[in-house]
């Protein structure tokens, strides 16, 4: 194998592990949204619990609302929600019919997609494979 050759191949082994550390990123960033707002939504039961129990009135507690389902455009996907599910139907048989997907919204890769058209996508993407 020629130097030029070694290179190359050395080069595309560095291209690959710079992608695979920028995937391991966007997960990183993306478990911390996660937490951070968990945490929030813990707080704010905390804070609710803590006002409900520590009332000296003895009135009645108010009613606390019913929660509605909600539609897949109020849902707040995440991309690494997204990804696992195009990984699971990627997985299963179904890669050109992902990236076809992909290309209808105009991108090559789910890294290039506008977080607001992620409900969408998982719409469509739930019903593949599933005719």
């Amino acid at each position: 194998m020629s130097k030029m050759s070694e290179l190359a191949a050395v080069l595309k082994e560095f291209r690959q592990c710079g992608e695979k550390i920028v995937g391991v990123a966007d997960a990183l960033t993306t478990g911390a949204t996660e937490l951070r707002r968990c945490s929030e939504v813990l707080n704010s039961i905390s804070d609710s619990l803590v006002e409900l129990f520590s009332s000296t009135d003895e009135k009645a507690p108010e009613a606390i609302p019913e929660k509605t389902e909600a539609t897949a455009a109020e849902i707040h996907l995440e991309l690494l929600d997204v990804r696992k599910l195009l990984s699971v139907k990627s997985r299963a048989g179904y890669t050109a019919e992902i990236k076809q997907l992909l290309r209808k919204y105009g991108v090559e890769k789910l890294s290039d997609m506008r977080p607001e058209d992620y409900a969408a996508l998982v719409a469509e993407a739930e019903v593949i494979g599933n005719a």
